[in-house]
């Protein structure tokens, strides 16, 4: 009687059920990420310049935290202050390299570390030096997922390849910029498999950079093989880059590519979301099939 249990939940679970196509969560090599991070923060201390310029450029970043977090400053004066945060950025580099920007980018983040570990304690830092710190970030921690109902989901080796871009941005930098492989992949893989706000283009750009970064390939639906699906992270960035056409209204595309994969990999999560999304189509098409009341299919009217 048991295996005859068993045998009929085996065909119940094996049959077809049209179901949403999900992105897969993010997987993370943070072992070789971690150890790659802490030995450039070891390469960068001493670097951290102290001159007047510096001290200026840290004084600007820390006003702009301040007016991101208050909000409603007037355009004009941001941009002023941005302008001037880029111009300070580009005279500490000619002074004292990218290794003195850098340096400075680390004792921000060495900042923000230690006001959200206070925080995590139960202590209560000073308002102001806490919105100079983090500024606008925590609302975009929470807008992308990294934090929910006030807690921290993502790896702390995540929150701070963010933060680094907003310093990026901040300082005229590209938001990647001297970024390693590992934290490329965190940057682009939180962004793709995990920012549910994001657009869904958006997504996908950041899943063929991910990609790119993980040295996993990127085939198109004819041109995809064995070696495509030959590991675990190669096929959630398929099964990611499936979800995500469908999402941005690519659905011919995401059932292509889905059925090239399922052709060499057999996938019950995959099928069931292809089902679902043909069956959606489908519907959609019958749908703009329908003649208009009072008329025939396909019916041409005039303007009056």
């Amino acid at each position: 009687m048991v295996a005859v249990v068993l045998l009929g939940l085996g065909a119940l679970a094996a049959r077809p059920r049209p179901l949403p196509l999900q992105v897969p969560p993010l997987s993370l090599d943070l072992g070789a990420g971690l150890a790659e991070e802490a030995a450039r923060r070891g390469s960068l201390r001493g670097a951290l310049p102290d001159d007047a310029m510096s001290r200026e450029l840290r004084e600007a970043l820390l006003e702009q935290g301040r007016a991101e977090a208050a909000g409603g400053e007037p355009r004009g004066r941001a941009t002023a202050r941005l302008a001037r945060i880029r111009e300070l950025a580009g005279a500490l580099v000619r002074d004292h390299g990218e290794q003195g920007l850098l340096a400075l980018r680390e004792d921000f983040l060495a900042s923000y570390e230690a006001l959200w570990d206070a925080q995590q304690r139960g202590q209560r830092p000073d308002p102001q030096r806490v919105a100079g710190q983090v500024g606008a970030f925590g609302r975009m921690l929470e807008r992308y997922g990294l934090v929910r109902e006030g807690s921290l989901v993502a790896p702390r080796f995540v929150v701070r390849v963010l933060y680094r871009a907003r310093f990026h941005a901040l300082v005229g930098r590209p938001l990647t910029w001297e970024m390693s492989r590992w934290e490329r992949q965190a940057y682009y893989g939180w962004l793709a498999f995990h920012a549910e706000a994001a657009d869904p283009s958006m997504r996908l750009d950041a899943l063929r950079a991910f990609a790119e970064a993980a040295g996993l390939p990127w085939p198109d639906a004819e041109r995809l093989d064995e070696a495509a699906v030959a590991d675990a992270r190669s096929r959630d960035v398929l099964r990611a880059r499936v979800a995500l056409l469908a999402a941005a209204d690519r659905a011919e595309e995401a059932l292509a590519l889905g059925h090239a994969v399922l052709a060499r990999w057999p996938d019950l999560r995959l099928r069931n979301g292809l089902l679902g999304l043909q069956q959606g189509l489908g519907a959609r098409q019958r749908a703009t099939r329908q003649p208009a009341p009072g008329g025939e299919a396909g019916a041409k009217t005039e303007a009056p």
